[in-house]
């Protein structure tokens, strides 16, 4: 069952990230635990300035949704494509499209 505390994280991430995703981004991973909202993205390559700052503006949008009881853990993480994603427990808000990796034996 979806609370509304999830439902409303959904919604302000979808709306903070509205603009902004690049083509290194991979992935974005949100989740909520005793009044924190843990922030998750996850980039190819190496991270540009961009990114180091525009983490912070969108979790700032991000918290700016919930009451002064809530912190944000802003998180950004490279992992090279084809690492597989996986945030057990996190809610996928964004995840790029790539191909399968195929192996030749």
């Amino acid at each position: 069952m979806i609370n509304e505390e999830v439902i409303r994280l959904r919604i302000s991430i979808q709306n903070a990230l509205i603009g902004k995703i690049t083509k290194e981004v991979r992935g974005v991973y949100v989740k909520i635990k005793n009044n924190c909202i843990y922030l998750y993205i996850i980039v190819d390559g190496e991270t540009s300035d961009y990114w180091k700052e525009m983490i912070y503006e969108i979790g700032t949008d991000l918290i700016s949704h919930f009451d002064e009881n809530y912190n944000i853990s802003e998180n950004l993480i490279r992992l090279d494509y084809p690492n597989i994603l996986y945030f057990k427990d996190y809610i996928c808000v964004y995840k790029r499209y790539e191909s399968p990796v195929m192996c030749i034996s």
